[in-house]
Parts: C-alpha cells; structure tokens; sequence
C-alpha cells in the first residue's frame, strides 16, 4: 500500500519518521497464522518408501531402473588409456601449472611488479566487463 510521499526519500528525522508511520493505516493488519500441522498435508501414497534406507557402503547408490549393472560399464577401457594417438582437450595438472607460472611470472619480475587488477565495472548490467 502507498503511504504516499515520495518513494525515493528516506525519513532522516525522528518527527519525519513518526509522520510516515501514522499514514500507515492502523488495525487492519491480519494476525498471523497457526503454523501447519501434519493434519493440514494430503497423505500421499509412496510405493518406493521401504527402498530409502541408509547406504551401508558407498557402492549402494541406487542403480538405473531397467538395466542390470553387467549392461553398463565405463565409457572407455584400459586399452583406451593407452591409446598413444589420443591427446587430451586441454593442458593440465600441477606440472603444467608451474611451467606457466615461471612463464608467466618469475621470467618476468617487471611485468609481475608492475601488474595491476583490470578496471573492471560490475554495477554495469549491461556491458559486463569481468566476463570473457
């Protein structure tokens, strides 16, 4: 509800407080409700509630429906690990990590000394310049 005045001043008094608060139609705000009981949901009928029991190892994780475990096994095989013609998307682990980081950093004591966060706007919606 409007209480009027405008909407972008804020009461800086404690008088201009007082007056905002006494246009505030009084004795017509609805007293809280009970907090729901059980009673208040439909029973709803679950077939699987004897299947949701706690898991006793970690391999327990409930399998796909309709398929038996010996029908689906990993993507891909040893032999395919082994595959010498397969390179990988993209580059990593900590040994890669460390080769850019002297790259990047330690050959470069000016650049790295001189490195400063890009001026970057994030109050700005609609032309965002923190994203790639």
């Amino acid at each position: 509800k409007n209480v009027g005045g405008c909407a972008n001043a804020v009461p800086s008094t404690m008088t201009s407080f007082q007056s905002l608060v006494s246009r505030i139609d009084r004795g017509n705000v609805p007293m809280p409700l009970d907090a729901p009981s059980k009673q208040d949901f439909p029973k709803q009928k679950d077939v699987h509630v004897s299947q949701y029991l706690p898991l006793e190892h970690a391999w327990d994780i409930p399998w796909p429906r309709g398929y038996e475990r010996d029908e689906i096994g990993p993507v891909w095989n040893k032999k395919d690990c082994l595959d010498t013609t397969l390179s990988p998307i993209t580059k990593g682990g900590e040994s890669y990590a460390l080769q850019r980081l002297e790259e990047t950093v330690l050959k470069r004591p000016d650049w790295t000394a001189s490195f400063e966060k890009p001026k970057t706007s994030c109050t700005e919606p609609s032309n965002p310049s923190t994203t790639a």
